[in-house]
């Protein structure tokens, strides 16, 4: 028997008699309050709940940095505006079954949404006063509680590839314009702090993969995401990311593992696929870098079996993708004791599979990593006359009609 109606309506644990109960995330009610809208908010019919964590976001974080709306927020909840208590389940029921909001629904593109929703509730032109008034993009972000990223793809909403690299990149990262040299060989010295992990692919790199092999809006697929410097690339150039990997760090990268899983479903719908098969390797610290033949041999067995997987992988990207999408690829220049090239391999497992080789990039590690590596490892390098592995290919792939009709013949 189901608990007395009464009972709840006694407790405050029921929708408004109008029907309409309201729940506050914290960006929005922030924006509301940043905005002078607390009347609006007063004037709304029906029960207001601001769950305790908002609570604790909004208010007892917001003072401790100084933020005005904080306090704000404190008055309204006592002036019983607001009422700080978790909603009852049946209003949570309710919301869920709205597929727009419901998280499973888009589990890789939070990134994406921050921008939309930051762009449909700020004023792009605040942003460029607050510039104006020289205030920087970090002190921006802060001020609107968000991401730099996020700060910056709003105002680089609507600019193209040219002016996204004049105003986010710096001459220091070697981002400020899009490469322009025909040299194949691509050399930042710095990675870009912003853009991903210290010890992931620079940031820069993929920002000229993308001005070079995709356009705004495109979607990229990463079904091997690391630290998601994929994602933040994207952000900043204006395409849409899907980001995937066995171990997320991050909220907006969604639990995948490829090998065992297969490639997610987005992978058919996307402009370019991204694979780093190596990614494991790539790793500062312990025996990964001394020994990175032992540590393939770890991942893959010998390099036959590496052959195997690249063989699997390229088949399935080439059942995924449609003719003119591609798919980028990075991997080490050789493994020592394979006796045989990581990327030679997976060239030729991508061509018989039905890809045509369109672009092969080289870049060098940065040098935050050359300098961990050679703490690291330069004795022990000298002292076994052996060369450490410091270069890394990027190659590029696109599912064309002429190498599909050939498919399987390795020519």
């Amino acid at each position: 028997m189901g608990e007395d109606p009464a009972e709840r309506t006694r407790r405050g644990d029921t929708a408004d008699e109008s029907g309409v109960s309201f729940v506050f995330d914290s960006t929005p009610l922030i924006h509301l309050v940043k905005a002078g809208h607390q009347r609006m908010i007063k004037k709304l019919e029906g029960e207001k709940y601001l769950p305790p964590s908002v609570y604790e976001e909004v208010v007892e974080v917001g003072k401790e940095k100084g933020f005005n709306d904080a306090l704000v927020t404190k008055e309204l909840v006592e002036r019983k505006v607001l009422k700080v208590k978790e909603p009852p389940k049946e209003i949570l029921n309710r919301i869920m079954l709205h597929q727009d909001i419901h998280p499973r629904n888009h589990p890789q593109s939070s990134n994406q949404s921050r921008v939309s929703q930051i762009i449909n509730s700020l004023d792009r032109e605040e942003i460029n006063n607050f510039l104006d008034w020289g205030e920087e993009v970090g002190q921006i972000a802060e001020f609107h509680r968000l991401d730099v990223l996020t700060v910056w793809a709003t105002l680089l909403e609507g600019e193209g590839d040219e002016q996204r690299f004049r105003e986010f990149g710096r001459e220091e990262y070697g981002n400020h314009l899009p490469h322009r040299g025909p040299s194949n060989y691509w050399e930042f010295e710095r990675r870009d702090p912003r853009l991903g992990r210290q010890d992931e692919i620079p940031g820069q790199v993929l920002m000229n993969l993308l001005h070079r092999h995709t356009s705004r809006g495109d979607l990229v697929v990463d079904p091997m995401a690391s630290g998601g410097v994929t994602g933040d690339a994207c952000l900043v150039m204006g395409r849409e990311c899907r980001a995937y990997d066995p171990e997320p760090e991050r909220g907006e990268i969604s639990e995948l593992d490829v090998e065992s899983e297969g490639l997610p479903k987005p992978a058919e719908d996307c402009d370019l696929l991204l694979l780093n098969p190596l990614s494991e390797l790539d790793k500062i610290g312990g025996e990964r870098w001394r020994d990175l033949g032992a540590m393939a041999e770890d991942r893959f067995g010998r390099p036959e079996e590496f052959r195997g997987y690249m063989k699997g992988l390229a088949e399935e990207s080439f059942d995924a993708l449609e003719e003119g999408d591609r798919v980028a690829l990075t991997t080490w220049r050789n493994v020592r004791g394979w006796g045989g090239c990581p990327g030679l391999i997976s060239t030729r497992a991508f061509r018989e599979a039905g890809f045509e080789l369109i672009e092969r990039v080289t870049f060098p590690l940065t040098d935050e990593i050359l300098e961990a590596l050679k703490e690291n490892w330069s004795e022990w390098a000298i002292e076994n006359k052996c060369l450490l592995n410091v270069l890394v290919d990027l190659l590029v792939f696109r599912k064309s009609g002429w190498e599909s009709a050939n498919k399987g013949k390795g020519i």
